[in-house]
């Protein structure tokens, strides 16, 4: 592949952030992030905006918390429950729908 090829199919990070809108937004989500030395995953959280260089995720249903889950070496070490988070677009790994199971 030359140069001219690769530049051709690189996405800039205002691309992938259009992506993440047109696919995900208004969507219930799992968000996987870094955060320091842990890794953090949310679950259940609609994308409620996605800004310049964050992603909101927002309760689902006021009786429905967003649970948060903090692993360090790969071991589960705190579990929380949160009615928003802002995590910076820098500090994702993973946005993810989950599967519909019949």
């Amino acid at each position: 592949m030359s140069d001219a090829d690769a530049t051709a199919n690189f996405i800039p990070f205002l691309g992938i952030t259009g992506v993440v809108k047109d696919r995900f937004l208004d969507k219930v989500v799992d968000v996987e992030f870094e955060c320091g030395e842990c890794c953090k995953k949310v679950f259940g959280g609609r994308l409620a905006l996605i800004g310049n260089d964050f992603i909101l995720l927002s309760q689902v249903h006021l009786s429905k918390p967003i649970l948060v889950k903090a692993f360090s070496a790969g071991k589960l070490v705190v579990k929380e429950f949160v009615e928003s988070i802002i995590i910076p677009f820098d500090r994702v790994c993973s946005i993810e729908i989950r599967a519909k199971i019949c």
